[in-house]
């Protein structure tokens, strides 16, 4: 498969990011990446037929893997907020649930504690 690229660029922490000129009747794939990262496979945000309507469903999360030679520990996950407004508009929120950043120069551990999980 081949896709045109609509528009591409960086978008820093807590940024926004306009594209104007993608067609509402074709399919819209994104591609992530970050500095830590790898890309990621393109995933659908938007069907341009009315797949959303007969079940089609669009990714509620992306995974990136760490890039070769990378200091990220392993993947990121995050989690994809799309809507489709009233008039035909689409925002998209990339967000991560939990965002640790150790600025100390010294070792940080930490675990997830899953609700009602059995202590070990």
């Amino acid at each position: 498969l081949t896709f045109d690229t609509v528009a591409s660029g960086k978008v820093d922490a807590f940024g926004v990011a306009l594209c104007h000129e993608a067609p509402p009747g074709q399919d819209w794939q994104l591609v992530l990446s970050t500095d830590e990262h790898e890309e990621s496979p393109p995933f659908m945000i938007h069907h341009g037929r009315s797949d959303d309507a007969a079940g089609a469903r669009l990714p509620d999360s992306v995974e990136l893997q760490p890039a070769d030679g990378a200091s990220a520990p392993g993947p990121l996950t995050l989690l994809v907020d799309n809507a489709l407004h009233v008039g035909g508009f689409r925002t998209l929120r990339l967000y991560a649930p939990f965002w640790l950043v150790n600025r100390t120069g010294l070792p940080l551990l930490f675990r997830e504690v899953v609700r009602g999980a059995a202590a070990g």
